[in-house]
């Protein structure tokens, strides 16, 4: 799913301006070419114009943002949950139909409006019905000036959630921090990833491709996690992806020990309790050396067809599990949409 094209959300009163201008307009071209002379009858024509075109105005840029952000239930549960990571569904509901809820109170205002005029008797009376129309119309996109602010910085937000695939095969990347996620991803897809030696470095979720003659696999770069009870933000977000998006994943350890072999071990169980096949890869092995690799994987009675330190090895062996899934039914689509 791609969150690229949701509609930029401008600030509540560009919005009455252009439906103030739009009216504006229709007014000075009703002037110039009403036959009607008489000043009551013309002031009557002109200003219900005026707010139709207000009404019409406020009414097709509300459908078009409503239209633009899909509701929170019709979202895959990846989606759905990566979202929570970031702001309260509830908030986000209220603020994608806030503006239609302006726009109804608008054609209604309108209705009533109208009704006044058909017995207005006086030009002024007929300009202080109008002015009563616009000041109340401003008044309701004001009230939703809030909502709007916060739909603006959801759009920021939801513009960097990954685009994950129907139906392409998903893997997720995981373990702690600054264990060579990121150098891993981008070795397997090529992607342009940012690499430093700080931890969380990766803020987000991270994608790229691996492309074998037809078949394409998704990999996830989840952000480093340090398995601990209260999560920061970046944390759960791996852990919404390995939940609800993978359907392999690759572990990665780091036997540097930056951080300690026993936390990443506990790490790599927990990762295990999800139920999916995982596959293990070690990254810096030029450092560690092929021998400590070796010793760990004898001492943890790891299966050595499930353990990496060779990209290229790795690579093969993710493409023939992709191949194999394919022959199997789907259950994954609903998750990732």
């Amino acid at each position: 799913m791609n969150f690229e094209r949701l509609e930029r959300i401008d600030e509540y009163d560009r919005y009455t301006d252009f439906a103030f201008k739009k009216a504006k307009e229709r007014a000075l071209q009703l002037n110039n070419t009403l036959k009607t002379k008489e000043p009551v009858q013309k002031a009557r024509i002109i200003v219900k114009e005026r707010m139709l075109c207000i009404d019409d105005a406020l009414n097709k840029i509300a459908k078009r943002i409503e239209s633009s952000y899909p509701s929170y239930e019709s979202l895959p549960v990846f989606y759905q949950e990566l979202m929570k990571c970031f702001f309260e569904p509830a908030q986000y509901r209220t603020a994608a139909s806030s503006l239609t809820w302006a726009s109804e109170r608008v054609s209604e205002l309108r209705k009533e409006s109208l009704d006044k005029i058909k017995t207005a008797k006086t030009k002024g009376e007929i300009n202080k019905i109008r002015a009563n129309f616009y000041g109340k119309s401003a008044s309701f996109l004001r009230q939703v000036r809030k909502q709007l602010e916060f739909l603006e910085q959801a759009r920021k937000t939801m513009k960097s959630f990954p685009d994950i695939k129907e139906g392409l095969f998903t893997v997720v990347i995981t373990g702690f921090p600054n264990a060579g996620k990121s150098t891993l991803l981008k070795r397997l897809t090529g992607s342009n990833v940012e690499i430093n030696s700080y931890p969380f470095t990766t803020k987000r979720l991270l994608c790229g491709n691996i492309e074998e003659g037809l078949l394409k696999v998704q990999m996830i770069d989840a952000p480093g996690s340090l398995n601990r009870k209260k999560k920061n933000q970046i944390e759960v977000q791996a852990e919404v992806a390995l939940t609800h998006a993978a359907q392999l994943v690759v572990f990665v350890f780091d036997l540097t020990e930056e951080y300690p072999i026993e936390d990443q071990k506990k790490l790599y169980r927990k990762t295990l309790r999800l139920g999916k096949q995982v596959l293990v890869y070690f990254s810096k092995p030029d450092i560690i050396g092929e021998g400590k690799i070796k010793e760990f994987i004898k001492s943890e009675k790891l299966s050595k067809k499930g353990t990496f330190y060779d990209v290229n090895s790795l690579r093969e062996r993710i493409v023939e599990i992709a191949r194999k899934s394919q022959k199997k039914p789907k259950e994954h689509k609903k998750n990732i949409g």
